[in-house]
């Protein structure tokens, strides 16, 4: 059980970070470049 939850808190906690790091800055860019593309 330790080691799940273990297991599960830290892949819990690395993935919203990295999915909000890269969400955030893949949005940006990608609203960025979709945006001048369709402009």
């Amino acid at each position: 059980m330790n080691e799940k939850r273990d297991n599960n808190d830290s892949g819990n906690k690395e993935k919203p970070k990295s999915l909000a790091s890269c969400g955030s800055n893949s949005k940006g860019k990608k609203k960025t470049a979709t945006n001048n593309q369709w402009a």
